[in-house]
């Protein structure tokens, strides 16, 4: 399959799924909570309707899932900023932008998504599967057609299928650890987890670190419409 029939079968938010709200509902319905001064209520409403048939191949184990999303979003952030001079925020809004956290987890264009440093990951269940996504943004539970807590229990090998895709993946990864920062451009193929394959053709991975200067995990960053 070429990577151009790949990426016009990528899932899209823009089309909206048949069997879920549509996107402005979702949007609207985060709206409402902010008026009413709850935003957790409409930020869990966000990270959790979205989601495609969560495929046999997708196993679930212990959740990875990070407890307070704005800090962690500052951490992986501030570690781009080091690595390359640009943060999370410039690549995604420009330049001089407030920072506010929400226009992050809420966007659905960007794709941003982290996961854990692997080695104290509580995937038992599991056993040995290495790093587990800790962290997804709207663009990503979107892109990958799954909810906050099913994504967030998921060990990220199994965003690469079998085979090449997966060999490929622990090759970048381990250029990432070496390297601290890899900004590329050759592509990748991720799956969803309803089987989709999805062609992403320039993508930015890069390891994080925490405000004491531990090694945090690693995060990646792409555009969705590029």
């Amino acid at each position: 399959m070429s990577q151009q029939h790949l990426k016009h079968h990528r899932p899209s938010v823009h089309v909206g799924y048949q069997k879920y709200s549509t996107l402005y509902q979702k949007l609207t319905t985060i709206q409402k909570a902010e008026a009413n001064d709850d935003e957790n209520e409409g930020e869990e409403f966000l990270m959790n309707d979205v989601a495609g048939e969560i495929d046999e191949r997708f196993p679930k184990g212990a959740s990875a899932a990070v407890e307070d999303r704005d800090d962690h979003l500052r951490i992986i952030d501030n570690s781009l900023r080091k690595h390359s001079g640009q943060g999370i925020y410039e690549r995604i809004f420009g330049e001089d932008v407030e920072r506010l956290p929400r226009n992050v987890h809420t966007n659905t264009r960007w794709v941003v998504v982290s996961h854990d440093k692997g080695d104290t990951t509580p995937a038992s269940v599991l056993g040995k599967e290495g790093p587990v996504f800790n962290y997804g943004n709207f663009a990503t539970l979107a892109q990958f057609r799954m909810t906050w807590d099913d994504f967030t229990c998921l060990p990220s090998k199994y965003s690469a299928e079998m085979g090449s895709d997966r060999e490929a993946r622990v090759k970048l990864l381990q250029e990432v650890t070496d390297n601290g920062y890899v900004d590329e451009t050759s592509g990748i193929v991720r799956v969803a987890s309803d089987g989709t394959r999805f062609f992403v053709p320039r993508y930015i991975v890069w390891n994080t670190y925490d405000d004491d200067g531990n090694y945090y995990g690693q995060a990646c960053i792409f555009d969705r419409d590029a």
